[in-house]
């Protein structure tokens, strides 16, 4: 397969370089060693951190940490079909530790606000939506990020994927004009900072996949606008619960929503997982960061009393502070460059879809690959990344203005009348809570249909 560069001429050459060894770049480079129209193009993956090496075995080649990390993102049905394409999903279900798994299922959501207005999904209404293929299924499963960085980063190395790691990005020359104006390739320099010594490699398609502080996209110099929100960060952390949960539940707090999701089955404590994202003010996330086990259990059932939450026994460790954002690059694409995940777009955490967008683009990108390589273009076709540029830009658009505006009615009290009116319709009105449904549940944009099992060789969807 030819990537309509010559790579003789280049040394080190590769096909595709994704900068970013995260959810995103590893879900990018596994995800074309196993699309059978990129699965033999040469394909490096760097990142500055020291990430796992190559494994021979198709079983997890890590194991589960004693408590589940705080670290998780909400896996929707459409995220999952990808990665049990890329061949990652099994692994996940194959990893346990005392018989718990890093993959927690829930079959609802329930969400509420002070005044008691709610709306409840359940399995049958994702099912009823096209969300999900029987009303049995999980609406979503709740995903330790770690171990979902682990089983892709498994899969991209026994595939072939070049670990280029730990190696910093310290300079990006790219060719003026896009494809086919110009047929140069993309040069990247490299750091070891272990050894000091620097190299050169070139590629005809760069994949920036590396965060919201992407050092690519800075040196490419495509702009990243928006920022922090005026006095708003996330605490997350985990509690110890008094019974096992398989819905997830978000409240509508004054200072922010708080979301309680499940992780873990019962531990050898006995005591089923779960885990806490509270959006809230500086000043209230330094507090809850200062609290010990019982008291900050003492402060979430307090923030829950009177919903249908289950109660917490204790917190187990204690609670960290991130900052929220909502930013977004205008423009997604330079010659021989792609932005995907939060190097394009950082959303708020309410509707747990940062991942999820994440993973469409990951789809997106390898599939652009995929019909570049099957038409015989250039794989950095200038029109071809416009087009994903486009679509990419367009759903992330939506979502954040979707969830600003979600978040907005919430925080205003001047709302809450006609909050209470509106969300009680959405929870009545078919029509509108099957779009939510199909919505939350990853069916809606421009990669939310099936995947091609003939290109991708898709396994049937494990039922666990």
């Amino acid at each position: 397969m030819s990537s309509s560069m010559s790579p003789h001429k280049h040394k080190k050459f590769f096909d595709v370089v994704v900068v970013g060894g995260g959810l995103v770049g590893a879900c990018v480079a596994a995800g074309l060693k196993q699309h059978r129209l990129t699965a033999s193009l040469n394909v490096a993956l760097i990142d500055a951190a020291q990430l796992q090496g190559p494994s021979s075995s198709s079983k997890p080649s890590f194991s589960l940490p004693p408590e589940p990390p705080l670290r998780v993102s909400t896996v929707t049905p459409a995220s999952r079909a990808l990665l049990t394409a890329v061949g990652a999903w099994d692994i996940l279900l194959n990893l346990q530790n005392d018989n718990t798994s890093s993959v927690a299922p829930f079959h609802a959501m329930k969400v509420w606000d002070a005044n008691n207005a709610s709306i409840n999904y359940t399995s049958q209404d994702a099912f009823q939506a096209g969300a999900i293929p029987t009303p049995d299924e999980p609406m979503a499963h709740v995903v330790e990020n770690d171990a979902l960085q682990q089983a892709m980063l498994q899969v991209a190395t026994n595939r072939g994927v070049h670990a280029l790691w730990p190696r910093k990005l310290t300079s990006l020359t790219l060719p003026k004009h896009d494809v086919p104006r110009s047929n140069e390739p993309a040069q990247l320099t490299l750091l070891d900072e272990s050894t000091g010594k620097s190299e050169t490699i070139s590629t005809s398609l760069v994949v920036a996949a590396d965060g919201q502080r992407s050092r690519t996209r800075q040196l490419a110099k495509l702009r990243y606008e928006g920022g922090p929100y005026r006095d708003q960060v996330g605490a997350v952390f985990t509690l110890a619960l008094d019974e096992p949960i398989d819905t997830a539940y978000q409240k509508f707090l004054p200072t922010g929503p708080l979301a309680l999701l499940p992780v873990r089955a019962a531990l050898p404590s006995g005591a089923p997982r779960a885990n806490v994202v509270w959006s809230t003010t500086a000043a209230h996330a330094a507090e809850l960061c200062s609290l010990d086990g019982d008291a900050l259990a003492a402060a979430t059932n307090g923030a829950l009393e009177g919903g249908p939450a289950p109660r917490a026994i204790e917190a187990v460790g204690v609670a960290r502070s991130f900052p929220l954002s909502m930013s977004m690059a205008p423009r997604m694409t330079a010659p021989r460059l792609v932005l995907a995940g939060d190097a394009a777009r950082a959303v708020h955490p309410l509707a747990g879809q940062g991942a999820n967008l994440g993973f469409a683009d990951a789809r997106a990108a390898v599939e652009t690959i995929a019909s570049c390589a099957r038409s015989g273009l250039d794989l950095g076709d200038g029109a071809s990344w416009q087009r994903y540029g486009d679509l990419r830009l367009a759903e992330g658009m939506a979502w954040s203005a979707s969830l600003e505006l979600i978040r907005r009615a919430y925080a205003s009290e001047a709302l809450s009348g006609a909050r209470f009116v509106g969300v009680s319709v959405m929870d009545q009105v078919s029509p509108v809570k099957s779009l939510l449904v199909r919505v939350a549940s990853g069916v809606s944009g421009a990669y939310g249909g099936a995947l091609d099992d003939d290109e991708w060789g898709t396994a049937p969807m494990s039922r666990k």
